[in-house]
């Protein structure tokens, strides 16, 4: 299988190429600031699941409005569009892949524990170096590694051989997609993102997240997913596939200018916040 034939099988597979034509629509619709408030409630209503799980993010502790949004219309205001974007992909695209289809080398709840995990690190340390959006941090964060869930479910053959060739070979599980499907999951993550319509920055992010390059804003989003992501496996925080922790990009870490303190704080709020992960992913997963 090669890359063209994987593009192919991501566009044909409706399942991976399809959030929920509610979210779907709403993520189109808040990228344009002038939109009313009242249409956006409109269109999010249709989905009563959706509605109430918006409802009790938004009122979780990670946003500080506990108990306090008591409607969809309110929530969009207080929190902007941005975020209510990011929470209502969040939504579908766990919902979407949340089952690992008794797949026996791949724990889904692991996985979501340590993308979700990322998506938070992501959005810090965006807010850290003053990064213009810093959920689209999150959200890359969160699907920084979405293109292993599609080999997980469709391409199940090749993902044994990739387990039993990381295992055999002792090497990184992208190390091995690439030996056996000529292309790895943050390839595969970008095309499927390209396929949501997503902004073409947090395409390039998503996939360039293992080797961060591009030019400006990309490339700083891209740095940005790929230190939380090496942050979050340092602090064994969920699974990404694999126990192995990367070295950090030298391109990304110049990119970010950060200081080894930073790191340290990030981490410690990291560490300090960790139930505000497991709220987000519960409420995620109800």
């Amino acid at each position: 299988m090669d890359r063209e034939e994987i593009r192919t099988k991501i566009k044909e597979t409706a399942e991976v190429a399809t959030i929920s034509a509610v979210a779907f629509q709403t993520a189109q619709l808040l990228r344009n600031p002038d939109v009313a408030v009242n249409k956006i409630t409109e269109i999010v209503g249709l989905d009563q699941s959706l509605t109430a799980k918006i409802l009790r993010l938004v009122n979780s502790s990670f946003y500080g409005f506990q108990g306090k949004i008591s409607s969809l219309s309110q929530a969009i205001v207080l929190l902007g569009f941005n975020t209510v974007r990011n929470v209502i992909l969040s939504v579908s695209v766990l919902k979407s892949f949340s089952s690992d289809k008794g797949c026996k080398v791949f724990n889904a709840g692991k996985f979501w524990e340590h993308s979700v995990g990322t998506a938070f690190v992501a959005k810090n340390l965006a807010e850290h170096i003053k990064f213009k959006e810093p959920e689209d941090a999150f959200i890359g964060g969160l699907l920084h590694d979405v293109g292993r869930v599609f080999i997980v479910q469709f391409l199940r053959p090749e993902m044994e051989k990739i387990i039993d060739l990381m295992i055999k070979e002792d090497i990184p599980m992208r190390e091995a997609e690439e030996k056996i499907l000529d292309a790895d999951h943050a390839w595969m993550g970008y095309v499927m993102a390209k396929n949501w319509h997503f902004p073409p920055v947090l395409c390039s992010a998503i996939g360039l997240h293992h080797a961060p390059n591009g030019q400006d804003e990309e490339f700083l989003l891209a740095s940005i997913i790929h230190l939380a992501d090496i942050i979050c496996r340092g602090m064994d925080l969920g699974c990404g596939g694999d126990d192995f922790v990367p070295d950090v990009s030298p391109a990304a870490w110049r990119e970010l200018s950060m200081s080894l303190e930073d790191v340290k704080v990030l981490i410690q709020k990291t560490g300090e916040n960790l139930y505000q992960i497991e709220e987000f992913l519960a409420i995620l997963r109800s």
